[in-house]
């Protein structure tokens, strides 16, 4: 719990200005603004739990430290892997701790270790972040290269530590989390997909740590309400903030479903369904957050003052619509409106009501499109709409109706689904 506790005030903490610090602010604002993030009332009661866990971690540690000099995990660990990662083998005694391998195999282990430590010269690395490695790495010699496919993982592994070497945090979580650093390895043997999106998006290790949620993906009914309450921790009006938390949740998400699905937890025919039940989650947010800000700017279009919902639906096609989504599926969507001619929206900046939907339906493709630190949402393809790419982005749903009656082909429309 005290690592979970330290570890997401310290996440919080970076992301106020960006930057690598372990500093608490000093300003009111930054103090108001992490205790509500860390669901603390106030101030005072965030440092009060700090504290705490801190106390608790320091006791913990001298009792298992002490005064007495006991055989640690790394004077446990064979010589020969540290001699290994340490460049300090003779070329015959690699033999020993290889000998499993084949030649090429084991030849091209050594060119990755020996590339990889090459690269590690590139980087500014602290003497913390170096004692962390060298603490790490001949544990994670000695469990890949017990693998009859190490040099493949091994290269999937040092691609992904390369990113993250400048930042102690997470070398420190696989150095002290020997069952992190297992899932990591696994998975990453398993799927390079995963393991590319691991070096990619580095956050992602923290679910590396919880097992029960790592395998066991969001129960299909539950990712809009599993979304919702993550939004919660983001102010709605920083439009940043909200973008980034949708990435990370979708990431997270499909991290989750992957481990799942090479686990044998989630059975391959689940696997699109709940690709899909979490893009309609992704739908239902960026609409909404897309609606709040138009209704904002422009008020709502006046033909919905006698009626509840936006008179606005989204329509997903092909795989989507199919319930055949795979990992890096794009979404084909068109949108519709039911806004008759002459209305016009209630806001001070008054507008037609059918440009206010054209601007809407942009606005949802601006925040899927628009690129953060973890990425775009997802990639959008809107040109299955009636008019074609050349024709207007949102269609009314009478033109949609009389273009599904007269089309050619009618009877082999794929099956979609509609969100509103």
């Amino acid at each position: 719990m005290a690592y979970l506790f330290l570890r997401r005030l310290e996440n919080l903490l970076q992301s106020i200005n960006d930057e690598q610090t372990q500093t608490l602010p000093s300003d009111e604002l930054n103090r108001a603004r992490l205790a509500w993030a860390m669901d603390f009332a106030d101030w005072p009661q965030l440092t009060g739990a700090l504290t705490a866990h801190m106390t608790n971690v320091r006791r913990v540690f001298n009792e298992l430290i002490g005064d007495d000099e006991s055989e640690t995990q790394e004077e446990s660990l064979s010589e020969q892997w540290r001699e290994l990662w340490q460049d300090a083998l003779q070329e015959d005694d690699t033999t020993p701790v290889l000998a499993h391998l084949s030649e090429d195999d084991r030849k091209q282990v050594l060119t990755l270790i020996a590339d990889f430590r090459k690269e590690l010269d590139k980087r500014t690395i602290g003497p913390r972040g170096r004692q962390v490695l060298d603490h790490l790495m001949p544990h994670l010699l000695s469990d890949v290269c017990a693998r009859e496919d190490a040099a493949v993982t091994l290269s999937r592994i040092t691609a992904l530590l390369v990113g993250i070497v400048t930042r102690t945090t997470y070398l420190e979580l696989l150095s002290e989390f020997p069952a992190a650093l297992k899932h990591l390895i696994s998975l990453c043997a398993a799927s390079p997909m995963i393991a590319s999106q691991l070096a990619r998006y580095p956050l992602l290790l923290d679910e590396l740590l919880d097992p029960n949620t790592l395998y066991q993906p969001t129960a299909t009914d539950a990712y809009r309400d599993e979304l919702r309450q993550y939004l919660l921790r983001v102010p709605e009006d920083d439009e940043e903030q909200q973008l980034e938390a949708l990435r990370q949740f979708k990431q997270a998400q499909l991290l989750r479903i992957a481990a799942a699905d090479i686990a044998g937890t989630l059975p391959v025919m689940k696997v699109s369904d709940h690709l899909t039940w979490l893009a309609e989650a992704m739908i239902d947010a960026v609409v909404q957050q897309a609606w709040v800000q138009m209704v904002a700017r422009y008020g709502k279009p006046n033909h919905l003052n006698e009626r509840e919902g936006r008179g606005f639906a989204v329509v997903g096609y092909g795989k989507l619509g199919g319930w055949e989504l795979g990992y890096s599926s794009d979404l084909d969507l068109i949108f519709l409106h039911d806004c008759p001619m002459d209305a016009m929206t209630d806001g001070e900046r008054e507008i037609d009501g059918r440009q206010f939907y054209l601007r809407l339906a942009q606005r949802i493709m601006h925040l899927f499109s628009t690129r953060t630190s973890s990425g775009i949402l997802y990639e959008v393809d809107a040109r299955l709409r009636p008019s074609g790419a050349a024709g207007m982005l949102v269609t009314s749903a009478e033109a949609f109706a009389d273009y599904q009656k007269t089309r050619p082909g009618r009877g082999n429309i794929r099956r979609w689904c509609v969100r509103v």
